[in-house]
């Protein structure tokens, strides 16, 4: 692992067990991609790409995902019912195109019928050139009756290779309700 690029999650325990999500993802890229012929995913598709994992904690755990966009075997705006699944079971959408960070998972909302925990996730986020910095970044969010207006950041690792400069992090907001 290059020092520039280490992984760093912060998982929230009980407080981010809900029932109601939207996913949050950042929309304003870059995404790092292979360059023609080293690509290890299927033909058509790029190797950056927008994830959610939802574990379920308790037995017969359904769900209910309407997506922003498409996901393989599932389709943008549908609502995709999902279930059951028991205690430590995990289902994951994994997005079948990255064109940009604005066509992405971001306002897509999960219900389901008992407390699961849901993480996001963006493989192969580019930082900018010159820098090494092409790995993961998500979060284990928080359930819509757990939203507040106080959160704690934490500090990326991230630095520009060429001066050892810190890059800057960012902050992404969703809104869950209009107006």
């Amino acid at each position: 692992m290059h020092s520039t690029t280490g992984d760093m999650f912060t998982l929230k325990w009980s407080p981010a067990l809900g029932t109601e999500f939207y996913t949050p993802f950042q929309s304003d890229g870059p995404y790092k991609n292979y360059q023609p012929g080293n690509n290890p995913f299927p033909t058509g598709t790029n190797d950056c790409y927008d994830q959610i994992d939802i574990v379920a904690t308790e037995e017969d755990t359904y769900l209910d995902i309407e997506l922003t966009k498409g996901c393989y075997g599932y389709a943008k705006g549908i609502h995709t019912n999902i279930g059951p699944l028991n205690r430590g079971q995990t289902f994951k959408l994994h997005e079948y195109i990255k064109d940009d960070a604005i066509d992405q998972l971001a306002g897509t909302k999960i219900i389901s019928t008992k407390p699961v925990a849901v993480t996001v996730l963006q493989d192969f986020m580019g930082v900018v050139s010159g820098s090494a910095g092409h790995d993961a970044m998500g979060d284990q969010i928080v359930p819509t009756d757990r939203l507040g207006k106080s959160y704690v950041v934490i500090r990326g690792y991230t630095a520009e290779v060429t001066s050892g400069t810190a890059l800057t992090d960012r902050i992404y907001l969703l809104g869950t309700k209009d107006g």
